[in-house]
């Protein structure tokens, strides 16, 4: 869910959706395959999977490449997964036609909480989680936080990320300052910066530009996202103020902040250029310990979020879609992507975040990253997925963008999404997912 451009598209999407999601899309029951004989160990049976699969993951030069690597080690079990990588955006459309179509082109899906309008397409997984076991040893909490429909896991979790502020601590220190506590702080403090290190060419702060604009207010806004009458509805008071600070922290980055990538904006922290990145610690951390690559090498840290406000999960989940014409080499696809053996080597090669307890406590690697670890799990800690529809979320993305390019104001803005939301449903799945993090009002 990184180096996203949002578009309004799903908005069409979601009319065949509606129309669509009545269908059953095949059995939710897992069948073996019959492919060779069975072998013992211990008390159970397995049996050998093969066949050709297609599993979708995002363009970001770790999942791919991750992905990449797999498929050369299954391909040696008699399993060929061909990689479709695509960006963020064309991710989605891709799953998303496919399933309401019901091409079947994909066996493995990657995405999360935004394709809740297209859950009932998917396979339930208990069967298969609880015949091999799968899951016992994650790291507390994290298969509750993967999507459920009726009670049923439905997702299976890699990538545990949450967005992130990072900082420079040689700069923080020369300034005399505390990692700041509320937005208050944080503001303060980047003023600071600002004031002591401009004048070298080094900016206060940098966010992911226009993209990013959602995840910003979002880790500022302390209200709510759906209403007592159980739709979505953003309260007005408090969004303004969340629009206040980060438009007021954007002032402090540079000119053209709105219009850069996720990838400009790490790659200006990484050369040195700003003393605080917010973005995801997991895209930035590889590079940024490269003394070959960074000139923050040994100079940088994850810093907890302030308070208020919701800090964003970005939970990347594999989702086995009921048209799948090899469900069994799917799931054992879905299982070793997501195994406790590759966790802390995805993590050290490709940087993507770990969601086994055993690599956060690995010592050696509490040791090496002890500038990155305590902060990355005070906001795992805080982090959560929003409860919105894929077109909730464009439209509120679209519409924050204006306010932050100076085509609406803020009080406009947020009564025009509040005035869209009103027509929208919030899927029951959400909902659920919605009480369980306390993200309705009162």
């Amino acid at each position: 869910m990184r180096n996203r451009k949002f578009i309004a598209m799903f908005m069409a999407c979601s009319l065949l959706v509606i129309n669509a999601c009545s269908s059953n899309n095949g059995s939710n029951t897992p069948a073996m395959t019959e492919s060779s004989e069975k072998t013992e160990t211990g008390a159970a049976a397995e049996k050998k999977v093969t066949g050709d699969i297609t599993v979708t993951y995002m363009k970001s030069g770790t999942y791919d490449l991750a992905a990449e690597e797999l498929a050369g080690k299954m391909k040696d079990k008699g399993i060929n997964a061909t990689v479709a990588s695509f960006p963020w955006v064309d991710l989605r459309q891709k799953n998303t036609n496919d399933l309401i179509t019901a091409s079947g082109n994909y066996d493995v899906m990657s995405g999360s909480y935004y394709l809740a309008d297209v859950y009932s397409y998917f396979s339930p997984l208990k069967e298969y989680i609880d015949r091999d076991g799968f899951g016992d040893t994650l790291t507390e909490g994290l298969m509750e936080k993967s999507e459920h429909v009726d009670g049923e896991p439905i997702g299976i979790p890699y990538g545990a990320d949450a967005l992130g502020l990072m900082y420079r601590k040689d700069l923080f220190e020369q300034a005399g300052l505390e990692l700041p506590k509320t937005w208050d702080e944080f503001q303060n403090a980047l003023k600071v910066l600002d004031e002591k290190f401009s004048k070298d060419g080094i900016v206060a702060y940098v966010g992911g530009g226009v993209t990013d604009i959602p995840y910003v207010f979002m880790s500022r806004y302390a209200g709510k996202f759906i209403n007592k009458d159980g739709k979505y509805e953003l309260n007005p008071e408090l969004s303004l103020e969340a629009i206040r600070i980060g438009m007021e922290d954007y002032k402090l980055g540079p000119k053209n902040i709105t219009g850069m990538s996720g990838d400009e904006a790490n790659a200006m922290f990484i050369n040195g250029k700003a003393a605080v990145l917010e973005g995801w610690p997991s895209f930035v951390r590889v590079n940024a310990d490269d003394a070959e690559k960074s000139a923050i090498e040994g100079k940088w840290a994850v810093a907890p979020y302030p308070e208020p406000g919701l800090v964003l999960l970005s939970l990347w989940q594999m989702y086995l879609p009921k048209e799948s014409k090899n469900k069994d080499a799917a799931w054992e696809w879905m299982k070793n992507f997501a195994s406790e053996e590759n966790d802390k080597h995805y993590f050290e090669t490709y940087g993507i975040s770990p969601i086994y307890k055993s690599t956060y406590e690995d010592q050696d690697l509490m040791t090496k990253y002890g500038h990155y670890f305590p902060g990355v799990f005070a906001n795992l800690k805080r982090a959560q997925n929003p409860p919105f529809s894929g077109e909730a979320q464009d439209f509120m993305t679209a519409t924050l963008g204006d306010i932050f390019s100076g085509k609406l104001t803020p009080e406009k803005g947020i009564e025009t999404i509040n005035e869209k939301w009103k027509t929208l449903e919030v899927p029951a799945s959400l909902m659920e997912s919605a009480k369980r993090n306390n993200q309705i009002a009162d």
